[in-house]
């Protein structure tokens, strides 16, 4: 039987350094952080940002999106820089993930109001 080897994958620099400035600015993101490098021994933003879609979901459950809104605008100037790695992580592992979210609309900027209007037809 043949031998497969997994080929190795290392996420965008961009993309970790991201995560890890998004944690330095809000520091409730921190534990997240932490927990999750130690976890999987290494930095996988798509897989972070679930955490981070969690921690946005528990606080629209609460009724405190306007406690979020300094973070949405944390990520509508990544999201605007131009970073596609960057991008694709809010795109993907965020605002895909939150399509069924409307109390987020308000949150967003112009550039992730688009991407999520995608989402939401």
């Amino acid at each position: 039987m043949p031998e497969y080897s997994v080929p190795e994958y290392s996420a965008p620099e961009s993309s970790v350094a991201f995560c890890r400035q998004l944690a330095d600015r809000f520091p409730e993101l921190r534990p997240l952080l932490n927990e999750h490098e130690e976890f999987n021994e290494e930095m996988l933003p798509h897989l972070f940002f679930g955490d981070v879609r969690r921690f946005v979901e528990e606080r629209l459950d609460e009724d405190e999106a306007a406690q979020l809104k300094p973070l949405f605008d944390f990520l509508e100037e990544a999201y605007g820089s131009g970073d596609e790695a960057v991008e694709n992580v809010i795109a993907v592992s965020l605002l895909e993930d939150l399509w069924d979210r409307p109390q987020i609309k308000p949150l967003l900027g112009s550039e992730m109001s688009k991407q999520y209007l995608k989402y939401v037809g």
